[in-house]
């Protein structure tokens, strides 16, 4: 053999039960040469045994004779020899006594007596404690004194106990897990309506513990490779029980599943009597099937005893059917109770006497309805509640109580009879009752209207006005009457309409109605009319109204000739009808008219006579007069004419008041009346304003509230001033002129402060970032930062008493406010000076800075220690391409973003207009990096790719580059030239077929922009081609835009002699097509600049005058400005632009 002696003489040197890496190399190459030889051996001895020995040449060994590894062989034969220890005698006794004293198994399920599983748990845990202190006491503690002096031995004994131990716990493990798999025990479990007892968990975790007894058990005495064969039997054991659970749960759910009805809603919700009957049979079927149900389901490894959870099935089942059929005879006998009620209700309308016709009436068609639809109803309604009976005494016994109720419900049907007979009778007799009853309250009626009507001679006696208060009392008495009259006719046509008879009338009593009603009326309003001019005339004075006497007197005026238009229209009815009970008198002789027209007459003579003294009521009874107009008045009449306590109309109506001093008196009067009016306008106005406030707003930058809705105030102030000076205006404005005087000055005032308060918080605001966050400027200002807090700290204690008092009037019509306000406009002013001097010192140190206005330049100086703040600010204003910028962790700057994106060298924070320096030498630097690697990739990269994939204006500059070195390398050389023509058409078509496929805007954007100017460019080769330039030098060739990039890489572009350095502005645009017209501009606007002379673009509006300019400064890479201007620009305007 070549090498297993060396393998066996090898010592192991064993490491935490591992061995090292280089014996197991050692070891695994050594066992592959076993078996290879043990193949070849296998192979020569199969062939020997089939043919016969074959003559073979010796094979050669691997080693011959004796190897290198001898002396190593024999070192480690002899250390094995030296502990060796299986021969000594302690060793051997050990050996014969764990043979004859360790037993075959720890514990077995023999030792288990219970069925319970909890016991035998207990009885399981007892048995393997018990063996397991005896051997520990016994054989162990011997095996390891006997080892005590050697300690070699003591480990080889120690080795020999942890094996046999172990041995016999896997044993006891195994036959365990054999017994549970093939014969296993029969254990109890419990169920319930809550699950198993014990549950399916505590059951697992149970058994599981009989194999972790074993393992505790022999704790002390195992080896290192039992924790892993204890994890696998803990599995197995697992999946047997998985197994062995598996029937007995799902008998379990199945059984849930088939009385799941009954456990999950018993009674139901409803309050339906065969609804409920329908559940008591579901309930009896499903009490039926749980008294047929087994009580034990035997398994293999578990006996499942259901007496606990059929006992609470049968014991919900049987509580659900008592409280079903409980509700059953509630239902039952309510609708008995409802059946009584029903008959002791038509019973008690039948016997109810009547009284009064209508009720007679209601209650015979009561009874006629309640025999035709309400008895045949409820005999149904008895027959349906016999037959729930019948049903409800086989489910239980009823009570006494509800067997009553039961049987008065069928006896009602029978006794209801009788009473129809006797409510018939009795009905008829109060019919005949009723009838003679209205027959005799007929007759009065009549007679009564027999002697009234005689009484109406009264009305032809009432013509004299002043006697209305004896007529109104006799008309009261007589009105009284007609209304008895009146209402017993609606009560004999109402009975007489219940008894269907024709309905009575009374024509004597309409004509009364139509005689006495517009008398009653006529004298109501003569006794009106008197009263009133009683209360003017006689009454207070001072409650005298004009206005309201006036309009008075003219509805009087009116409702009286209204009145007698009636009466002439009734009096021609009467004649022409030849009424015998007409008005006395004609209506054509005036003395002889009748009497309603007389007492007509009367009252509009006197109204008509008070009427011609309303002028005089009107100047007199004006509530504006106050004391300065009746002295007025007095000295006109030259008397005293104040009213008094004991004034009166009548006293005032006996003035002498000429025609003369009347029209005087007038005047006065509407002069007092439009000075109140004056008065009460100035009044409101003062209370509106003293309901307008300020609007303010918070400003979270200032930390302070500001003046909002300046334009609103302002405008309504405006509107209050005008009227106050309409008001000054007006010839009434004498008596209040100094208070019209006053209230304009304060309306003047406050208009003032608003404006002065509008300009100065708008210029603090503005001004305000500056001084508070750039430390610069407070430098180079510091007196004007001393003015400026002054200013500041007016500005906000002005908001602080705006807070406190709202009120604009209170604040701006005072004279401390607009001074304080003067004050701080003329400190800012001062200020602003200080400040346009800062900003140039900030513009001649970027002088890009020019081209901001002071508004955005004091915004980006504010935000100064924001550089984030900054870029969002006005980093497109100054960068046109620039829309956006990306900062690193250390605000440095590292990206500009936009249409296109520029990776920069990262700029670090400085002051604002270093770091816009900064940002500019940054952005230059990255464009002449980018592109150099354009320019290198030209060749070797394909032009769509080299369109999208770089900056836009880069690559534009790029290809112009190498187009020009081409075309002048070309000239000399016809054939070149047709091949630099192939090779622009080539570029055209590849970018016209990449346009054709792309669909992204952006991207079709970018390849027309580089397809536009191959074009041209192929046009320019054809161009030079067919007019055979050979010559740089070419009118041709100079008269077109050539880019050149020298060896010391300066980028310089040039058209006709003009050279320009390429500017390495980050620009967007706008690219324009090169037509012969554009060019020609170009050179123009090239050659004007080139001699110094420029030149003035001049053309109609939107024509592209702007965009010529704007697109050659971007073929050149320059920073451009456009102004647009208006025809009255002059050169003074131009220089203070540039």
């Amino acid at each position: 053999m070549n090498k297993p002696i060396t393998m066996l003489a090898m010592p192991l040197s064993v490491r935490n039960g591992k061995l090292s890496k280089r014996q197991l190399a050692e070891l695994s190459s050594n066992l592959r040469e076993v078996q290879d030889e043990h193949k070849k051996v296998s192979l020569h001895c199969a062939v020997q045994y089939t043919f016969g020995s074959i003559a073979t040449v010796p094979r050669e060994w691997k080693n011959s004779g004796k190897s290198d590894q001898f002396l190593e062989f024999m070192k480690s034969r002899g250390r094995i020899a030296k502990g060796l220890r299986i021969f000594s005698e302690a060793a051997r006794r050990a050996l014969s006594a764990a043979q004859a004293r360790v037993p075959h198994f720890l514990v077995t399920l023999d030792d288990v007596e219970s069925d319970d599983v909890f016991e035998a748990s207990r009885q399981w845990r007892e048995a393997a404690e018990r063996r397991a202190d005896v051997l520990r006491k016994g054989w162990v503690q011997e095996a390891r004194v006997s080892a005590q002096r050697d300690q070699r031995l003591a480990r080889l004994i120690e080795q020999m106990v942890r094996v046999q131990v172990s041995q016999m716990a896997r044993r006891s493990v195994c036959t365990l897990l054999e017994m549970l798999d093939t014969r296993p025990p029969l254990i109890v479990v419990q169920a319930d309506m809550n699950g198993t007892e014990p549950s399916e968990a505590e059951f697992c975790t149970t058994f599981d513990s009989f194999i972790s007894v074993i393992w505790r058990c022999c704790g002390g005495m195992l080896v290192e490779e039992d924790a892993r064969y204890e994890v696998e039997t803990h599995a197995q054991m697992s999946r047997i029980l998985k197994r062995h659970l598996a029937a007995p749960r799902a008998h379990l759910v199945a059984l849930h599943a088939r009385f799941e009805p009954l456990t999950r809603d018993p009674v139901p919700v409803e309050d339906d009597f065969e609804a409920l009957g329908e559940r008591v049979a579901f309930l009896q079927t499903c009490m039926s099937r749980v008294l047929e149900e087994a009580p034990e389901e035997v398994g293999e490894l578990v006996v499942l005893r259901k007496e606990g959870l059929l006992e609470e099935l049968e014991r919900v089942a049987k509580g659900a059917i008592q409280t079903v059929v409980a509700r059953m005879e509630r239902l039952h006998q309510r609708d008995a109770k409802s059946i009584c009620r029903a008959f002791r209700e038509i019973a008690a309308r039948a016997s109810a006497a009547p009284r009064s016709t209508a009720e007679l009436m209601a209650a015979q068609e009561f009874l006629v309805e309640a025999q035709r639809t309400t008895i045949a109803e409820l005999e149904t309604r008895i027959a349906r509640l016999a037959a729930r009976m019948a049903r409800l005494m086989r489910l239980r016994f009823l009570s006494p109580q509800h067997c009553t109720l039961n049987s008065e419900a069928l006896r009602w049907l029978a006794d209801i009879g009788p009473c129809f007979v006797k409510s018939e009778e009795f009905f008829e007799q109060q019919r005949v009752e009723f009838e003679r009853l209205l027959q005799q309250r007929t007759d009065q009626l009549n007679r009564k209207l027999e002697e009234a009507m005689p009484r109406l001679a009264l009305v032809n006696d009432m013509r004299l006005l002043s006697r209305v208060d004896a007529y109104l009392e006799d008309t009261r008495k007589l009105r009284r009457r007609l209304l008895e009259f009146e209402e017993e006719a609606a009560w004999i046509n109402s009975e007489e309409a219940l008894f269907r008879f024709p309905l009575s009338t009374y024509p004597e009593l309409d004509e009364l109605k139509n005689c006495l009603l517009p008398v009653w009326g006529l004298l109501c309003l003569c006794r009106s009319w008197r009263t009133t001019l009683y209360k003017w005339m006689d009454g207070a004075f001072d409650e005298l109204d004009a206005e309201s006497i006036q309009d008075t007197t003219n509805k009087m005026l009116l409702t009286t000739e209204e009145t007698q238009q009636q009466f002439r229209f009734m009096i021609k009815q009467q004649i022409a009808d030849n009424n015998p009970r007409r008005l006395k008198g004609t209506l054509d002789d005036p003395g002889n008219m009748p009497a309603p027209l007389q007492l007509c007459h009367q009252l509009l003579e006197d109204i008509k006579q008070f009427k011609s003294q309303l002028v005089l009521v009107r100047v007199l009874c004006n509530r504006c007069l106050c004391q300065r107009h009746w002295s007025e008045i007095s000295a006109l009449l030259q008397c005293e004419v104040c009213p008094d306590a004991g004034a009166s109309l009548r006293k005032m109506l006996k003035l002498p008041f000429t025609p003369e001093l009347l029209q005087k008196c007038e005047v006065i009067s509407y002069g007092a009346t439009k000075e109140l009016a004056l008065d009460e306008e100035l009044r409101q106005m003062r209370e509106e304003w003293e309901h307008i406030h300020f609007s303010l707003v918070n400003d979270p930058e200032q930390n302070c509230s500001l003046l909002s809705e300046i334009e609103d105030l302002q405008a309504s102030l405006a509107s209050a001033i005008l009227r106050t000076q309409s008001m000054r205006g007006s010839a009434f404005a004498k008596p209040h002129a100094q208070e019209l005087r006053a209230w304009h000055n304060k309306l003047t005032r406050a208009a003032a402060t608003l404006t002065v308060w509008a300009s100065v918080q708008e210029q603090w605001r503005h001004l305000s970032p500056i001084f508070q966050c750039c430390e610069d400027a407070s430098r180079f200002m510091p007196d004007e930062a001393k003015l400026f807090k002054l200013v500041d700290s007016s500005v906000r204690g002005l908001a602080h008493r705006a807070e406190a008092d709202m009120c604009v009037m209170h604040l701006a019509g005072g004279e401390n406010a607009l001074n304080e306000l003067t004050q701080c406009a003329e400190r800012l002013n001062a200020v602003n000076q200080a400040v346009v001097r800062y900003l140039g010192v900030k513009r001649r140190a970027f002088p890009r800075f020019f081209f901001l206005s002071n508004e955005e330049l004091l915004s980006v100086l504010s935000a100064a220690p924001h550089l984030d703040r900054v870029a969002a600010l006005c980093l497109f204003k100054i960068f046109e391409a620039a829309k956006g910028a990306d900062f690193d962790s250390d605000e440095r700057l590292i990206c500009l973003t936009g249409q296109e994106t520029l990776q920069v060298q990262p700029v670090p924070p400085a002051a604002v207009e270093q770091w816009f320096a900064n940002v500019e030498l940054a952005i230059a630097e990255a464009m002449k990096k980018n592109f150099d690697q354009i320019y290198q990739e030209i060749g070797a990269t394909e032009r769509i790719n080299l369109a999208l994939g770089n900056i836009l204006q880069l690559v534009l500059v790029a290809t112009a580059v190498a187009w020009t070195n081409d075309v002048e390398c070309s000239l000399r050389w016809p054939k070149k030239m047709t091949n630099l023509e192939k090779k622009c058409v080539q570029h055209v078509e590849c970018l016209s077929d990449a346009i054709k496929r792309e669909t992204d805007l952006v991207c079709r954007k970018r390849i027309s922009y580089l397809l536009t100017a191959d074009l041209h460019r192929l046009e320019i080769v054809q161009k030079l081609r067919n007019s055979s330039v050979t010559k740089a030098s070419d009118f041709e060739w100079l008269s077109q835009i050539r880019f050149y990039y020298g060896k010391a890489q300066n980028l310089e572009g040039r058209l006709m002699y003009s050279t320009y350095q390429y500017g390495w502005e980050f620009s967007s645009g706008p690219y324009l097509i090169l037509t012969p017209s554009t060019l020609r501009c170009y050179r123009a606007l090239v050659s004007a600049h080139q001699i110094g002379t420029f030149l003035n673009l001049q053309g109609p509006a939107c024509c592209g005058k702007s965009s010529t300019f704007l697109s050659l400064a971007a073929l050149f890479g320059r920073f451009k400005v456009s102004v647009a201007c208006s025809v009255a620009t002059n050169e003074v305007t131009l220089l203070r632009v540039s």
